[in-house]
């Protein structure tokens, strides 16, 4: 008996990194069985897509050098690429997480290309010509002239800043833990939610000892948060993630991320 469990152990040992890749290759087959069932049914492929919402916002990450949020164009086109992916994938393609990416960044390069076209169609017609003998141009015309010639050229400077915030905060959410992508999971929904979340952000904003005591611990400061804003522990439980990363950004230096939480600031001239 002590032989035979010296033997397992020992197998065990042997097997070492490669019971870790057997694991990776399970879970890579069955990602890709579950595409195929998708392909034929509905309620399979809406499961589909919701178990893998992280994946394709990541796609379109990678894809676009920004964070991009369910509301954005950008997600409506990597979610189309994604479930026409599974509608072409077969075996022969390979590894569906992979095929699946390459669609969605593919489609989100046409839209880009599109888009680009667009701008330097607009670009063409009101900032690259002057105005013909004896046409007269409106100040809204001018303006937008100069908007779209801005636009142009800042176009490619705004990507990269943002790129570069993105990579910044998420090396400082690893600290607390989890990170960047983690947040389309945990951010509020409703608007009553979202006020809520406000009110604590803006609470924790305001108080320095708490947003230190937060950084020092890795934790929400509960109980003061909770009395200071009005709201109930499970908000914070709920929302912690996204509670910190606001803090953050909002306590920082990002102006491109500070954006999509200009709502944290309306009621709150302090901060």
């Amino acid at each position: 008996m002590l032989m035979t469990v010296r033997a397992a152990e020992n197998d065990r040992a042997a097997c070492g990194s490669g019971d870790a890749m057997l694991f990776v290759f399970d879970a890579d087959a069955k990602l890709n069985n579950d595409a195929l069932l998708a392909k034929t049914d509905d309620d399979r492929m809406d499961a589909f897509i919701r178990q893998n919402r992280r994946f394709i916002l990541g796609c379109a990450h990678k894809t676009t050098h920004r964070f991009v949020t369910e509301s954005d164009d950008e997600w409506s086109i990597a979610l189309i690429a994604f479930h026409e992916a599974v509608q072409t994938y077969d075996a022969g393609k390979g590894n569906f997480k992979s095929f699946a990416a390459l669609v969605i960044k593919r489609r989100l390069l046409d839209h880009f290309d599109s888009q680009g076209k667009y701008r330097r169609e607009v670009h063409a017609d009101l900032g690259g010509a002057e105005p013909s003998e004896g046409e007269e141009l409106s100040s809204v015309d001018l303006e937008v002239r100069r908007a779209v010639a801005r636009d142009s050229m800042e176009s490619g400077r705004s990507e990269e800043a943002m790129r570069d915030e993105i990579e910044a905060l998420g090396d400082i959410l690893e600290g607390y833990g989890f990170s960047f992508f983690d947040l389309a999971d945990c951010s509020p929904k409703a608007r009553k939610t979202k006020d809520a979340c406000a009110r604590v952000i803006r609470a924790l904003l305001s108080d320095r000892t708490s947003l230190q005591r937060m950084r020092d611990t890795g934790t929400l400061p509960a109980k003061t948060l909770c009395q200071a804003a009005g709201v109930p522990k499970k908000i914070l439980e709920n929302h912690r993630k996204y509670i910190i990363a606001a803090a953050e950004i909002l306590d920082g230096d990002y102006p491109g991320l500070g954006e999509y939480l200009r709502y944290v600031r309306k009621g709150s001239e302090g901060i």
